[in-house]
């Protein structure tokens, strides 16, 4: 026969026990709701028609320089003809998988990179 203290003892953990993992459970349950991976990919979509034609607009201070000012020192040439082939190449994915906001970024960045090379190529 067990001690009378013994028996309190384990229901006391038990119910313990039980209390931490509602607790804990909850907890994730609440946290699940906040970070789960349906509301992480809503906000990284929305957040890609801010962030994809950003990268065009940082572009337009060189179009700029080489057109309006002629300046076209320190321009690679080769770098600018690789960025123009790769936009070109992700501007026809986006079409043809109809994806608006790789077409919002790919199209435009592939006109100015290709105004900075023949600019540059009319300029030297």
């Amino acid at each position: 026969m067990l001690p009378l203290g013994y028996t309190a003892c384990v229901f006391m953990a038990r119910k313990k026990q039980t209390k931490t993992f509602t607790d804990a459970h909850h907890h994730l349950h609440m946290r699940s709701k906040v970070t789960s991976k349906k509301f992480q990919t809503k906000v990284i979509d929305k957040l890609v028609f801010i962030a994809g034609p950003m990268i065009p607009v940082a572009i337009v201070p060189t179009a700029y320089g080489v057109w309006a000012n002629n300046q076209v020192e320190g321009i690679a040439l080769p770098t600018w003809i690789i960025l123009s082939f790769t936009s070109f190449v992700m501007s026809i994915y986006a079409v043809l998988h109809k994806e608006k906001a790789l077409i919002l970024t790919y199209i435009p960045l592939f006109f100015l990179n290709v105004s900075v090379v023949v600019g540059v190529l009319l300029k030297t």
